[in-house]
């Protein structure tokens, strides 16, 4: 007997076991000959969460919306696949927020090395490209910095609204906490 699925959907089927049982979608796509963007897709179709993956409904409307941006490992993340997600993430966050010619160059660098690393030699020529151009530039661009950028208010911001959404999180968990009925102790009434 063959542990090949007979049909399309006993192949989904598998394929949506596996994932939601904690494989990522890389594993669960080469384990089953279909690609890693088709597994995602069929997860964001579904609503497939995994079983290491815990859910906070308002988090993630706030990370959809850009509000606060997803640092956050899932609980046992601690994996080097996810010390690199994290350090991937961080690294765009501070692109977005504060860009330095330095820091272009050392991410633009680090993505030529990986998309070459992978045979991927086209992405990795433009990756190099930026590198070089941002070398050209680089100097110029730190010349005209001034002492409060643009970015630096915008970051002021962002950190004052994350301070705002550490209040909202914290009133909702506080009315969630009264609307279950557990509260402090009752005074009881004259």
């Amino acid at each position: 007997m063959t542990d090949e699925p007979n049909t399309q959907s006993d192949l989904w089927l598998r394929i949506r076991r596996d994932f939601q049982s904690g494989d990522a979608a890389a594993v669960v796509a080469e384990r089953y000959g279909v690609s890693e963007r088709s597994v995602q897709r069929h997860a964001a179709a579904g609503g497939w969460r995994r079983q290491d993956q815990r859910r906070d409904p308002a988090r993630e409307r706030l990370v959809r919306r850009g509000v606060v941006p997803d640092f956050s490992l899932p609980p046992g993340g601690d994996t080097e696949l996810e010390k690199t997600r994290l350090a991937h993430e961080k690294d765009l966050f501070t692109l977005l927020v504060d860009p330095q010619p330095a820091e272009l160059r050392r991410y633009a660098f680090k993505q030529a090395c990986e998309a070459a690393a992978m045979r991927r030699p086209a992405e990795a020529a433009s990756w190099m490209r930026l590198v070089v151009l941002s070398q050209r530039t680089g100097r110029t661009l730190e010349q005209e910095a001034g002492p409060f950028r643009d970015t630096d208010h915008i970051l002021a911001a962002f950190l004052e609204a994350t301070k705002a959404v550490e209040a909202v999180d914290a009133l909702v968990a506080a009315t969630a906490e009264r609307a279950s009925g557990v509260s402090g102790p009752q005074e009881d009434a004259p």
